[in-house]
Parts: C-alpha cells; sequence; structure tokens
C-alpha cells in the first residue's frame, strides 16, 4: 500500500512539472501565476511595462535577470485593475484573456477551426516552447492550430520568420511599442516588401526609413556586417508559398534578439551575463547614410567623406542653391541629355549599397554580360546590377536610382548609365588613374623604407648605449666638432631654414645628457637647453622631430620613433617641411595644421597642390589619418611601426583620433632671443635628424 501511494505521489509530482508549460481546459492562469517553458528560458504570465500599472499578457526571457519581454497579447487592450486577470481556454479552442468575472474577453487568439476537422476542444492545449513560440496544439493531430510566432509585436526572436504567407495572408512583422511604459502599436514598422527583388523595410506610418537592401545570397545587401559575424546563421526564402527571412544562433546558449523600440531603432541585444546586462551590437539605421534617401535620386552617401553626399557618374546637383547648403532631398539630375543609342553606355561603381528595387526588374535566366544587353536595349533602363554575389542574375532599374550608399568593405558592383561624353571623359580618367596609383605604390614603398631606417637605427642606438657611456669622454676628445660658425651668418636661406648640425654624442656631453637642469624651456617639437662644448663656449641645443615623452621626460621607446614617422608622413602628403609652417606663422606647426583640417572636415586640403585632383581621395585621407595616429600625444594612442604600415595598405578601420602632440611656439624672434642669450656667439645649435 506504501508502494503504491509512493508511486502516486511520484506520478502526480511529474504530471504537475510537465504541465508548467502549458494552459489546459483544466488549468488557467490568474495574475501572479505564470507558466515556463521546458528548458526554462522563457515565461509567460501578467507584467506591468515601466511605470505603468495596466497588466497585460506577455512572454519574457525567464533566465535573464532585467524582465526584457518579447511578446504582449493584449498590447493593445489592456487591463486596468491589477489583480483582476484571468486566461483561460474558452469553449471554441480559443486562448482569452477576461478582466475579472466579464463574459466578454479583452483578447483572444481568435481562431476558427473548420467543422470537418472535427477538433474536440477538451484535447487542445496551449504550450510555451523553449523558442520563446506560444502554440496551440491538437492532441489529436499533434498539429499548431495557432502561434504566437505568426503574430510578433516588437521583437524578431531566433527561429522566427519575417515575411510573409503568400496562403494564408499573413504578414510577418514587427511594429514598435508607442513608449517604454506603454507596449500598444506604435508607429513603427519593420516589415518585408514584396517586389521581384524583396527587401526590409523600417517605416514611421507609410514614409520609409531605411531598408535592408536586397538580398544577395548571403546576406541583405545594404547590412555588410552580416557577412563578418561569426554569431548568426541566416536564410533567406522565396517560394511560391511565402518569403521570409529567419535567424539562428550558432551557439544557442547566447541569448540575443532584434528588436524595433519606439524610437524606430533596430538593435540586436546580447545578454552578458556576468555584468548582467545587455550589450547592444549594432543600431540601424545608425550610420548617417542610412536614412533612406539621404542624398536623394541619382546621389550616392559616403559616411567617410567629409561631403558624404555626391551625384553619380552624368549626374549634376539638381538645385545646387540647395545641394550647398546641405539639403539633398532633391537629389541630382543627368548634367546633358541622354541620346540612347548613340554612343552611351555604363561606368562600374564598386562596393555599392544597391538602389532601392521597387522600381527594378529580375532576370534570373541572364548573366551580368547579357545584363547590360539587356538593359542597353531599354532606353528607360537606369542601370543593373547583379543580385547575387556570385554574379548569377540580372537585376535591372527602370527610374530613379535613389538610396545608394558606398561601403569600405562589403555592397556590390553596381553599373550606372552615362552618355557618350561622360563614358569618354571616365576612360580618360581612368588613365591618369593608373598614374596615380603608380605614384601611390612609390609613396608607400618609401614610407616603408624610412619607417625600416628608423626601426634599424632606434635598434642599433639602444645597442650601443650602453657601449657609449662608458667610451663617451675618449671619443668626444678625439672627435672634433664641425660646421661650428665663429658669429651669425648672414646667409638668409641658412637662417631660414637649417641651423648648425652637431652629432648626438656632442650634445649629449655638452648638456650634461640633457639633465632637467640645463632646460631652458620648450618649443616645437622639443625642449631646449643650454650646454657648454668641450672649448668652452655656451649653446642652446634644440632637438628635430623628438616624441613628447622623450622631448620632455626623456622617456624612449618604440613609440616615440612613430611619432617621427607620422611627422614625415604627413610632409611627405603635404608637400611641406614642418619648419616651413613655423616661419609662416609662428603659432602654427604641421601637426595642427594637420588636426585643425581634421576637425573642421577639409583634410583633403592638406594635400601636396601640385597633386591637383589626380589623387585618389580615400588612399589620401587614410595615410593623413595614419600620420596623425602616429603623433598621438600618448604613446600608448600611437600604433607600432609594423601596425602603422599595415593601416597605410590595408582597408582595416583606423581608431579614433585624438588631440595630437603639437606645442604653440609664442615668437620666432623670442625664440632667438633666449639662444642668443646663452651664446657668445649668438647661435642656436639643433640636432636634425633624417627627413
Amino acid at each position: 500500500m506504501d508502494s503504491f501511494i509512493a508511486l502516486l505521489i511520484l506520478y502526480t509530482s511529474c504530471l504537475c512539472y510537465a504541465a508548467t508549460d502549458t494552459i489546459t481546459q483544466d488549468k488557467f492562469l490568474r495574475d501572479g501565476d505564470r507558466i515556463v517553458s521546458n528548458g526554462g528560458n522563457f515565461a509567460l504570465g501578467f507584467f506591468s511595462p515601466g511605470n505603468s500599472q495596466k497588466r497585460y499578457i506577455g512572454i519574457w526571457f525567464n533566465k535573464v535577470s532585467v524582465q526584457t519581454v518579447v511578446w504582449v497579447a493584449n498590447r493593445d487592450n489592456p487591463i486596468n485593475n491589477s489583480s483582476s486577470g484571468v486566461v483561460k481556454i474558452d469553449h471554441n479552442g480559443n486562448l482569452a484573456i477576461f478582466d475579472g468575472n466579464s463574459s466578454n474577453p479583452v483578447w483572444s487568439t481568435n481562431i476558427s477551426i473548420p467543422i470537418t476537422e472535427k477538433t474536440n476542444s477538451s484535447t487542445m492545449f496551449y504550450k510555451l516552447l523553449d523558442s520563446g513560440n506560444l502554440v496551440l496544439f491538437d492532441g489529436n493531430k499533434g498539429d499548431f492550430l495557432w502561434q504566437s510566432f505568426h503574430y510578433p509585436t516588437n521583437t524578431h526572436l531566433p527561429g522566427m520568420k519575417l515575411g510573409l504567407s503568400l496562403k494564408s495572408g499573413l504578414n510577418w512583422s514587427l511594429t514598435s511599442w508607442k513608449s517604454p511604459d506603454d507596449p500598444s502599436t506604435g508607429e513603427f514598422s519593420y516589415s518585408l516588401i514584396r517586389m521581384e527583388a524583396p527587401e526590409m523595410v523600417l517605416k514611421k506610418a507609410s514614409q520609409k526609413v531605411w531598408r535592408t537592401g536586397p538580398w544577395n545570397g548571403q546576406a541583405w545587401n545594404g547590412v555588410p556586417d552580416m557577412s563578418r559575424n561569426y554569431l548568426f546563421n541566416y536564410s533567406f526564402v522565396n517560394n511560391q508559398d511565402e518569403i521570409y527571412f529567419i535567424f539562428s544562433m550558432y551557439n544557442a546558449s547566447i541569448i540575443n534578439f532584434i528588436v524595433l523600440n519606439d524610437q524606430g531603432i533596430i538593435n540586436g541585444p546580447t545578454w552578458v551575463e556576468g555584468d548582467h546586462r545587455w550589450s547592444n551590437l549594432r543600431d540601424y539605421p545608425g550610420d548617417r547614410c542610412e536614412n533612406y534617401g539621404k542624398c536623394g535620386a541619382f546621389g550616392s552617401c559616403n559616411s567617410n567623406n567629409a561631403e558624404i553626399c555626391s551625384c553619380l557618374p552624368g549626374y549634376e546637383p539638381r538645385s545646387p542653391r540647395d545641394w550647398y547648403i546641405a539639403d539633398r532631398s532633391k537629389g541630382c539630375a543627368r548634367k546633358r541629355e541622354l541620346l540612347c543609342g548613340q554612343g552611351d553606355g555604363f561606368l562600374k561603381l564598386e562596393k555599392r549599397k544597391l538602389p532601392d528595387t521597387s522600381n527594378a526588374r529580375v532576370y534570373m535566366s541572364l548573366g551580368i554580360e547579357d545584363c547590360e544587353v539587356e538593359c542597353r536595349k531599354n532606353c528607360s533602363c537606369t542601370g543593373y546590377a547583379s543580385p547575387y554575389v556570385d554574379g548569377s542574375g540580372c537585376l535591372a532599374w527602370f527610374g530613379d536610382l535613389i538610396d545608394i550608399a558606398e561601403f569600405t568593405v562589403g555592397g556590390q558592383d553596381l553599373f550606372v548609365r552615362v552618355d557618350a561624353i561622360e563614358l569618354k571623359n571616365s576612360m580618360k580618367d581612368s588613365k591618369g588613374s593608373s598614374s596615380t596609383k603608380n605614384k601611390k605604390v612609390v609613396i608607400l614603398c618609401v614610407l616603408i623604407v624610412v619607417g625600416l631606417i628608423i626601426l634599424v637605427t632606434a635598434f642599433y642606438y639602444l645597442f650601443k648605449e650602453a657601449k657609449r657611456r662608458g667610451l663617451l669622454q675618449e671619443k668626444l676628445q678625439e672627435q672634433p666638432l664641425i660646421n661650428l660658425p665663429t658669429s651669425r651668418t648672414n646667409d638668409e636661406t641658412n637662417a631660414k631654414f637649417e641651423l648648425p648640425i652637431f652629432d648626438l654624442n656632442t650634445m649629449t656631453l655638452a648638456t650634461e645628457n640633457f639633465s632637467p637642469d640645463n632646460k631652458l624651456g620648450a618649443g616645437g617639437f622639443g625642449s631646449v637647453y643650454k650646454g657648454k662644448l668641450i672649448d668652452g663656449r655656451e649653446i642652446a641645443v634644440k632637438s628635430g622631430y623628438m616624441s613628447p615623452e622623450y622631448a620632455m621626460d626623456g622617456l624612449f621607446s618604440v613609440k616615440s620613433d612613430v611619432f617621427s614617422f607620422g611627422v614625415l608622413l604627413l610632409e611627405v602628403i603635404s608637400g611641406k617641411k614642418n619648419s616651413g609652417f613655423y616661419y609662416e606663422d609662428p603659432t602654427m606647426n604641421l601637426i595642427k595644421h594637420a588636426w585643425e583640417l581634421w576637425k573642421d572636415g577639409r583634410i583633403l586640403e592638406l594635400v601636396d597642390p601640385s597633386m591637383g585632383n589626380s589623387f585618389p581621395e580615400q588612399e589620401a585621407v587614410r595615410f593623413i589619418q595614419v600620420g596623425i595616429l602616429c603623433v598621438q600625444e600618448n604613446a600608448k594612442d600611437r600604433p607600432t611601426m609594423s601596425n602603422a604600415i599595415s593601416l597605410l595598405g590595408k582597408e582595416t578601420p583606423i581608431p579614433s583620433l585624438k588631440q595630437p602632440a603639437f606645442v604653440l611656439i609664442s615668437n620666432h624672434n623670442s625664440a632667438n632671443a633666449s639662444a642668443s642669450s646663452h651664446s657668445h656667439n649668438e647661435m642656436s645649435i639643433t640636432v636634425i635628424e633624417g627627413r
């Protein structure tokens, strides 16, 4: 008898545990109750969002300490009484929410089951799956008669479809909450637009805010980050029954989802258990070029440029006045009338977000070459591309090309129709660009060689330092001074740019190893020291390109050479010596000049004017960025020499720039006065290191 009771208790407890993730005819939910999915990932119950007192039935992450709701049943019909809510299955098999003893539900699943199926409502139950999907089961058949994944609110969970069912007419889309306190339907939506080349579109009411671009076989064309991730597995299905986008996690233990918030921003939070917080990977739209139609029709946007908008080849601003006051909404128009069939052709634009496909057609039987032939036949065809990254298919546009962006990484080739004159000019430019590329290669090689020389010199200096200390006095006695004039020179050129040169050993001895007691002050790129030569004459010594930490504190490292390399790089690009800036404006130097231009968005003005327009702007900006990065005030913010060289040749992101190291020089004449007051020969002496 005792054994029977024990078995009965065990059986009953198993039934209770098994029932914790279900709602049946006999088990309903009151406010304060909840059900939990079998694996404990999700919970369903009553909740009040934010500061609201209203009650809703929702699903949230059960293993996350910060309550994060992913689905709301009665989002537009809340219960005002905080303790009277009841959830149960009605006689038709619908899951319904009741407010107190009212016989009319405030919300229900509202499904209609055909009588021919002879479904018995007593065999039906609702189960919360570990995916977060609440499903209605028919116990006799094992089918899903209804599921919450078919009625998303503002959240896209792994395994949930976003798109269209062509059989049932269901639209699986996201709609924002009105506010963090109000989950009712907001003004933003994120849904799949059914076209020949479907894409996901974020809207505010009926106005487009952002779009993903078409599916390219691996990812959305306008979301290049998707092709560089190691967390998600994406799929896009387009057949006669349904069109949808779906994702899953490679590592199921990672908690992640996509949400459309009440501000109209799509982001993808990931739970960081160690910090007990959500970490957001990316916002869309986040980049300033991601706002829909930022540069108007036939315009292209590049967020890496100071002027982010530019017209496509063969086009010019439709309204120059509006364009140059930063209103690009009217876009661009052709420079000349297109004479179709009279020498017109197509120019290739690389790494582009493809234009809005609402006026595009797809020809899957054509390759990219046949696509050009097909587009050329129709004078209204404004451009074409391959819809897939493997080069298959043909996507042709008939009308305005709008919402184009240029990426650093990712994107696809877009071929734009231009007239005969533009095509001819482009061919001339391409010949010139090859010469420019050769110049760039030469400059890069020179910079690499200079960098290697600096590195070798630094290692040699460190290697010889120990030996030099013991033999310094002996060597200096044997080595005569060089280029020491006995009076101030009247040579204007020499006085303007070059000062007498002494070897480092002589200067080290004269200044007692650049002792702080001999420091007179700071100017240019280093400090000024007083010193005494072995013949008794007093001098003032100023360093050429010393890093701040070495010039001020005597601290030397490999990052000190990087500083010198940065100055040299800026000199090569600008075609000007740093000393040239000093004499043109005593309060300015090359580093400060470069930084001011960078802050003002006019960095290309630093490029040597002799280059004209025959240089690649993007590469020039990158070289200047690396130069400024190398002269950062804090040595920790500078790259190593190998990293600096790598950044010059690769399209890897460059760290954000901080204010570099530069010293304001009060007055050139006062500097001379300072030098002469400590020199019987009224002269300054400088150690000038290799340029």
